[in-house]
């Protein structure tokens, strides 16, 4: 995804900015109205890439969106978006990564009870052991969902995906109670 500086400063100030509710609130109402003849101005004025985004390319504005909730989610702060089809995108996403940090914990706990004291995982450490298994158990999931994705011929529906996801999670936590077992 191409991001220029004045599109990183856009998501940068919904991710951090104290207001970043009203601003988003601001260029949305601009965004619908799709007028020319209207602009952000002031502390908003700095969305104006994401705004020209929303109305030419609303796939990658909704990719962005998706990583600025998420980013603020991470830092205990509201998503800005309004949930209006029935599935409540900040809840899911607080449990995915209460689920997420909870998996890495725990693995890292397994590989501590297997080290002798001295060579324990703490701090930092202990902190890349668990991103690099986050990433591999990314990876094993990609994979999954591309090999689903050929053997469907393209696409997936959002239930099958859900119950895919949902079945390589548990197939993941079977694994680390294997590893606790040992």
């Amino acid at each position: 995804m191409d991001i220029t500086p004045a599109l990183m400063a856009a998501i940068s100030a919904l991710i951090l900015d104290a207001n970043a509710p009203s601003l988003y609130a601001n260029m949305m109402l601009l965004a619908v109205r799709q007028s020319n003849l209207l602009a952000l101005s002031g502390r908003a004025e700095v969305l104006t890439p994401l705004l020209a985004l929303y109305q030419s390319d609303r796939d990658k504005f909704d990719r962005i969106m998706d990583l600025v909730d998420s980013k603020r989610i991470n830092r205990g702060w509201e998503a800005l978006r309004v949930v209006q089809d029935g599935f409540d995108k900040v809840e899911y996403q607080r449990q995915f990564m209460d689920q997420k940090r909870q998996r890495e914990r725990r693995i890292a706990d397994i590989e501590n009870e297997a080290r002798p004291p001295r060579d324990r995982l703490i701090g930092n450490a202990r902190l890349e052991f668990m991103r690099v298994q986050s990433s591999r158990w990314k990876a094993r999931r990609d994979e999954m969902i591309a090999a689903a994705r050929v053997q469907a011929g393209g696409q997936l529906s959002k239930s099958d995906m859900q119950a895919r996801l949902e079945a390589f999670w548990r197939g993941i936590d079977r694994e680390l109670d294997q590893m606790a077992r040992k």
